[in-house]
């Protein structure tokens, strides 16, 4: 894939300077020999670009987006392993915001949850990373031991959703931005 010139007015996600470079405070500070292995803090330059996507999932009624102790794809256009994760979540009782009023579009946030996470190796189901939880602990509007599990699937890297046996009795719109892969060739 090519990627376009900040020069155009596009955002780029790079890795700062620092983190990869020979004269960066990855290597200086962490004083990098063959026999520690390269710093901790060391970021690849090749981990250039980032991906967003948006879920929504129909939740709070039948015919569901996932049903209830089902799994599905949520994206498979990508692989999604080895990346840092920064997502938002927002929950209603309501319908979409765009299958209601009009006036109600964009600005339809009811609940609404923010966090981080990555696809290296927080556990879920085995090998696989979760990426977010969705509970009552974190949105309100969700019912009381319901969870709906983002995570990715570390065999395949499809993006993958699950939710549990009890009911969230709510719709989900979830923005999950992903930085570029980790791909570790050093």
């Amino acid at each position: 894939m090519l990627s376009l010139s900040r020069a155009m007015g596009v955002g780029t996600m790079v890795p700062a300077t620092g983190m990869s470079s020979a004269s960066g405070i990855a290597y200086t500070e962490e004083t990098w020999t063959p026999a520690t292995g390269r710093p901790k803090a060391f970021l690849p330059p090749t981990m250039v670009g980032a991906d967003s996507v948006i879920i929504a999932l129909k939740e709070s009624a039948t015919p569901r987006t996932i049903g209830l102790s089902a799994t599905k794809v949520i994206d498979n256009s990508r692989d999604w392993r080895r990346r840092l994760f920064r997502v938002t979540a927002t929950a209603a009782t309501s319908d979409f915001c765009w299958n209601g009023s009009g006036n109600n579009f964009p600005n339809h946030t009811i609940a609404q949850v923010q966090a981080s996470a990555n696809s290296f190796n927080l556990a879920y189901a085995g090998t696989d990373s979760l990426i977010i939880t969705l509970s009552s602990s974190n949105l309100p509007l969700v019912a009381a031991g319901a969870n709906v599990y983002i995570y990715v699937d570390h065999t395949t890297g499809y993006l993958m959703g699950n939710v549990a046996a009890t009911d969230p009795a709510c719709n989900f719109v979830i923005w999950i931005e992903a930085s570029g892969q980790f791909n570790d060739a050093f």
